[in-house]
């Protein structure tokens, strides 16, 4: 099998690679890469750009409404394409020889590329036969067995997912979006084949539900590391530092990738099982930083129309990411450069029990229920402290719970019984009850359990307005004492004002 990732010299045909790249100096100008971009851009029709722009806020979807009639027939199309592309469709022939009941003969995989596509059938296609040979190249021909898992990262991969240096984010944007932050040095102390492994890890397992498969995903870029990394033709060993979490220095960040992660970033994208609608790059207002957002923006190839780049220190970085929906009290990454893992060990953790499950055909048993590594965008979420308040789900049910406090508390004993019995049904038509359980989130089956959280909701909101109402009396009372202090020291200024002017 021709090797689609490393054995090419050549760059990709389609889509084709910036020609300012072949000349270093150029390359290394961000003035020229931004021009590039905006011309780019500009080809684009008023309408899509709009498009684009408003899915990158989080307030469009992109994905078309999906009928039974629309996914019927785009299946259909879909195979069609795939009997008569005319690709290099070495792995995809090879699957449906010896695997002829594998996974990717389902209609749940041709769903998850034709959703990438927008419903195209001709593209979902194309994606599908560049995903196989990609992965194949990456993983081995066992993935045209069964699904990409951690077992298949191999010892470097491991490695490197423990470092934490690529995190999937416990909760989701406020439309309902997984979030795959880079941070630290972007594992550049790897090898390239390493990275990829774990990118089309990640894709696969975030866009494993059917509404990350519509919305997309994600990525936030957070300013990287120096130290660790593998120095090579395009690096400048500037940094004396052996800690690997040791905050970048402006003057210290010298990596920049060479063309050949452009062609391979390329590949990666035109084979990604998982389709990004957005893109943060957050970087320090230093040139040298500058640098390295337009290399990575040339890498993101056709990605990078998402891109939105935001630069400045932590704070300001932060209130920016914030005013797209992206909880940035969860960004793994602490004010001093260091990487947070709690949060990604469990996600490994939930991954590998979740993987064995499948491998055993569902024989690995829990302690209550399924994991659920990531709730949904209408599941109300139940777990002591503020970790969870980000949570839309849990947002809309405190809206159900404040506009209906106010029946609650004077109905009568049957009529709050009914109220918090429509209230879960409410939930459970979109949702569902979440409780947390160690390490990580479970479905609360007992519909009894679930009103009594619904109770439990509305006792929290009468002790808010409790809390509240004593606070204003608290400042009522404190702002009586003022008036008296400011008549008083009002009246010593007269005094003194009509003593000067005696």
């Amino acid at each position: 099998m021709q090797g689609l990732l490393f054995g090419r010299a050549d760059p990709p045909k389609s889509p084709p690679l910036p020609t300012l790249s072949s000349t270093p100096d150029t390359f290394r100008d961000p003035r020229a890469v931004d021009d590039f971009l905006s011309r780019e851009l500009s080809q684009l029709s008023f309408k899509d750009r709009s498009a684009i722009n408003e899915e990158i806020h989080g307030v469009k979807c992109l994905a078309p409404e999906e009928t039974p009639e629309l996914v019927r027939n785009s299946l259909c199309q879909l195979m069609d394409e795939l009997r008569t592309t005319r690709s290099p469709k070495d792995a995809y022939d090879q699957a449906c020889f010896l695997f002829p009941h594998s996974y990717i003969h389902t209609d749940e995989f041709r769903l998850r590329f034709l959703r990438y596509e927008l419903m195209n059938p001709k593209t979902a296609a194309q994606r599908i036969v560049t995903f196989l040979e990609c992965a194949v190249e990456l993983f081995g021909t066992q993935i045209l067995e069964r699904p990409i898992q951690l077992s298949d990262l191999g010892r470097d991969g491991m490695e490197m997912m423990r470092l934490g240096h690529y995190q999937c984010l416990p909760f989701r944007d406020r439309s309902g979006r997984r979030i795959l932050a880079f941070v630290g040095n972007f594992g550049l102390q790897f090898p390239v084949e390493v990275r990829l492994k774990i990118i089309y890890y990640l894709h696969w397992v975030l866009t494993d539900d059917d509404e990350s498969q519509r919305k997309g995903l994600v990525g936030v870029f957070w300013w990287p590391t120096t130290s660790g990394i593998t120095r090579n033709q395009n690096t400048v060993d500037d940094s004396e530092s052996d800690d690997p979490n040791t905050p970048v220095h402006p003057d210290g960040f010298a990596y920049m990738p060479g063309p050949r992660d452009h062609i391979v970033g390329a590949r990666l994208f035109s084979g990604s099982p998982g389709r990004v609608a957005a893109i943060h790059i957050c970087l320090p207002d230093k040139q040298i930083f500058h640098f390295f957002r337009s290399s990575l923006a040339l890498g993101l190839n056709a990605t990078r129309r998402r891109i939105k780049v935001h630069t400045g220190e932590g704070l300001a970085l932060q209130y920016a990411l914030h005013s797209y929906g992206i909880p940035v009290d969860l960004l793994p990454i602490t004010e001093t450069g260091n990487v947070k893992t709690k949060n990604h060990q469990r996600f490994i953790k939930v991954r590998s029990i979740l993987e064995k499950q499948n491998t055993n055909g569902g024989a690995a048993a829990t302690q209550d229920d399924d994991p659920i590594e990531c709730p949904g965008l209408h599941d109300v979420v139940f777990r002591v402290g503020d970790s969870y308040l980000c949570h839309p789900g849990n947002a809309k049910f405190r809206g159900w719970i404040e506009s209906t406090f106010e029946d609650y508390n004077a109905a009568s004993k049957d009529r709050k019984v009914a109220i918090t019995w429509l209230l879960v049904d409410e939930v459970l038509k979109t949702g569902r009850f979440l409780v947390w359980d160690k390490h990580w989130w479970v479905f609360l089956r007992d519909r009894e359990k679930m009103r009594t959280k619904v109770i439990g909701a509305f006792k929290d909101q009468k002790r808010r307005l409790k809390a509240t109402a004593n606070l204003q009396e608290n400042e009522s009372s404190t702002y009586k004492f003022t008036e008296e202090d400011g008549r008083k020291r009002k009246r010593d200024e007269e005094s003194c004002l009509s003593k000067c002017y005696r």
